[in-house]
């Protein structure tokens, strides 16, 4: 993996752990594919917008 995606799997992989959650259950809080967030998590996709991380940050907020 490239040195931008290594820290985003292990974000998500940490964050994922914290709640308790799956990224399945992540993906469908946020609004997201849950294929999409599973390619960002194994570093198979590029470059996500900060929208994504907004949705995912205030559905992960929403979850505690």
């Amino acid at each position: 993996p490239s040195k931008t995606t290594e820290p985003l799997r292990a974000l998500l992989a940490r964050r994922s752990r914290e709640l308790g959650r799956s990224l399945t259950a992540i993906a469908a809080e946020a609004g997201l594919a849950r294929t999409y967030l599973y390619e960002l998590a194994n570093g198979n996709k590029r470059d996500p917008s900060v929208r994504l991380f907004l949705y995912t940050s205030d559905a992960a907020d929403d979850m505690q």
